[in-house]
């Protein structure tokens, strides 16, 4: 799991992180690679671009949702084609002129 924390006053198409794909196949069964939501992504706040980057896609708001788990999952280009997963979990820190330490604890 991937733990990020994301001020909420960043406009859509602000940069989370990017996701790094090595494979052990050999061309043609590499890239590209293509990148889905396979939950998590209610109301479409996120978008994952064809390179890898997860941006958000319109400014998120601490008092409506602090907290999103993505289920992301990316395909090689083989065929079948391969997969592997991974969560990202983002959690939305609230705006202020403070200087405010955001802390992700979870439980398992």
């Amino acid at each position: 799991m991937i733990l990020k924390s994301l001020q909420e006053d960043k406009p859509a198409g602000h940069t989370i992180l990017r996701f790094k794909v090595t494979d052990a196949d050999s061309a043609p069964n590499t890239a590209p690679y293509t990148f889905d939501f396979r939950s998590g992504n209610e109301g479409a706040l996120f978008k994952l671009t064809q390179d890898g980057v997860l941006q958000t896609a319109a400014k998120l708001n601490h008092r409506v949702r602090n907290a999103y788990l993505l289920h992301v999952r990316v395909f090689d280009n083989g065929t079948p084609p391969l997969f592997s997963d991974t969560y990202v979990f983002v959690k939305v820190c609230i705006l202020t002129v403070h200087f405010v330490l955001c802390i992700t604890v979870l439980y398992c």
